[in-house]
């Protein structure tokens, strides 16, 4: 049996991220004197949004709902990025882990991996620009958070504050990820889009050994967007979450390093 020891960091850190939104924004109807949180106010993608219309106005002016700690979420975030990868997108982002969750609990009744056609699926990645492209224009154009409406995080975790559209479209994006792992992740999410030329340029990532591999797509086999592992030596960082599956199913030719 092979050894998971980053498994069950990762999965401590996504449930304990998950929590956290969860005290702040339930809790308050829970526990006496727990302030809650505008999830507006801590989205990172709230600052992508936003821009255009800061830019715009010469700094004068936000995007409803929206202001400065948007700016200096994305700007913390965008600084983990460049140091860690899409580590965010496997061990923080709380859509992330409901959504693997869901593939997990689906897999315990029918285990069959679905893959994704490799010519269809390296079509279907760049559809998340396509999204970011739309929300944009409409943000800017309407001065108000067109995405909010739709936005699995807002509808995940703010209790009381959900649109019908947003509901329809959230739970397409649970069934999805239930037969697709990660399939928002790969293929909508307008924050990954932002995110991808950062990690690109990540200081740290996994590298494949050719020399060591046996070819036998284990690695694959485990990987949750799908990357070709097996034809690379440094793992496409600007796709990879770092969930360390791959380096678990193959620690030898497979490993965790620092450099560019």
């Amino acid at each position: 049996m092979k050894q998971k020891k980053y498994a069950l960091i990762r999965h401590l850190s996504q449930i304990g991220f998950v929590l956290l939104i969860l005290y702040y924004t339930l809790g308050r109807f829970i526990f006496p004197g727990v302030r809650g949180i505008e999830l507006h106010g801590i989205c990172p993608f709230g600052g992508v949004e936003t821009l255009p219309t800061f830019l715009a106005s010469g700094g004068l002016k936000f995007v409803h709902e929206t202001g400065l700690s948007n700016f200096a979420m994305l700007a913390a975030l965008l600084l983990a990025v460049l140091a860690f990868g899409g580590a965010f997108c496997g061990w923080v982002c709380p859509v992330g882990s409901v959504t693997e969750w869901l593939f997990m609990l689906r897999r315990v009744f029918w285990k069959k991996r679905i893959i994704v056609p490799e010519k269809l699926h390296n079509v279907l990645v760049w559809f998340r620009y396509v999204v970011l492209a739309a929300i944009l224009y409409m943000t800017f154009a309407t001065g108000f958070l067109v995405f909010g409406t739709v936005d699995p995080f807002l509808n995940l975790f703010s209790f009381g504050r959900v649109f019908a559209v947003g509901l329809v479209v959230l739970v397409l994006i649970l069934i999805g990820s239930m037969f697709i792992e990660r399939f928002f992740c790969r293929y909508l999410c307008p924050l990954g889009a932002v995110i991808l030329p950062f990690a690109k340029l990540s200081a740290t990532g996994v590298v494949h050994s050719k020399e060591e591999c046996t070819s036998c797509k284990g690695c694959e086999e485990v990987c949750p967007k799908q990357i070709p592992i097996s034809r690379q030596t440094k793992i496409d960082r600007g796709q990879c979450i770092s969930c360390m599956k791959c380096v678990e199913e193959c620690p030898t030719a497979l490993s965790f390093k620092t450099g560019w």
